[in-house]
């Protein structure tokens, strides 16, 4: 697996974390908080319903198949050894044994989670 990171060829897909859904049925899936923003300011007087996904369980075969699978409207990322490197010290902190350790990432990372749709 090292090389094949190395070498360019791993990638992820990224799921959407917004779905806007019209009364029409019609929908868009935005990729994140900062899309949504710009939308809202683009698109105030229209009358549209915001779905949040909290993670790739939340969507449906359909929606999967349309925003995973289908390379016009699916977001790909390469994966870097600096982003293997990083996870697996995330992970080692996360699920090591050094409970310091981790206390300290949470509180120092606490700040990003977004609790805005608990």
């Amino acid at each position: 697996m090292p090389q094949l990171i190395l070498e360019g060829h791993v990638y992820i897909v990224v799921a959407p974390l917004y779905r806007i859904l019209y009364k029409d049925s019609t929908s868009i899936y935005l990729k994140d908080d900062t899309t949504l923003k710009q939308y809202r300011k683009e698109h105030k007087n229209e009358n549209y319903t915001v779905l949040r996904y909290k993670g790739l369980g939340e969507l449906d075969v359909n929606e999967a198949k349309e925003v995973l699978m289908n390379p016009q409207k699916r977001t790909l990322k390469q994966i870097t050894i600096e982003d293997a490197k990083e996870a697996a010290e995330i992970f080692e902190i996360l699920m090591g044994k050094d409970a310091q350790l981790r206390k300290q990432f949470i509180e120092e990372n606490s700040y990003l989670a977004d609790l805005s749709s608990l």
